[in-house]
């Protein structure tokens, strides 16, 4: 049974992170179960960093193994890193779902570093944060045409 929760404590954040919480969890279920119609064109340096970013992803999610939800991740994104490492004018297959899935992954990334707070010292690292928060929103861009 589950805990019970007092509904005058929920806050309007909690209840917008269990939406996103459990859009995210129907997104990944999805995943890789329909047929790749959708056709994305990267520019070679877009294509080169969104790899990089792929990349990392897959690192974080090697942290988790018995997951059987990163596992489907995982397989998704590897197939993401295959693609990405082809030619530059080579376009990038998807589903529905999976470009749902990714855009709503890399918004959620940016969300995260614009609310990353740094030390006064830490201007480099903000700097950083800034222009990779810009390239992401490039990404993103391309991914919503």
């Amino acid at each position: 049974m589950g805990a019970k929760i007092n509904p005058a404590k929920i806050s309007n954040q909690d209840m917008m992170n269990a939406q996103a919480y459990s859009g995210m969890v129907s997104k990944i279920e999805k995943l890789g179960k329909s047929k790749r119609k959708n056709k994305i064109f990267f520019d070679k340096v877009v294509k080169k960093y969104f790899k990089k970013i792929i990349e990392q992803f897959i690192k974080q999610l090697n942290e988790y193994p018995s997951n059987p939800q990163s596992q489907k991740v995982i397989e998704f994104y590897t197939y993401l890193d295959s693609e990405l490492s082809k030619a530059a004018n080579h376009p990038v297959m998807l589903s529905f779902e999976e470009l749902e899935f990714l855009k709503a992954t890399l918004s959620e990334t940016v969300k995260g570093m614009d609310k990353m707070e740094f030390k006064w010292y830490s201007f480099l690292r903000k700097i950083m944060n800034k222009s990779m928060a810009k390239q992401i929103k490039e990404i993103l861009e391309i991914l919503k045409k």
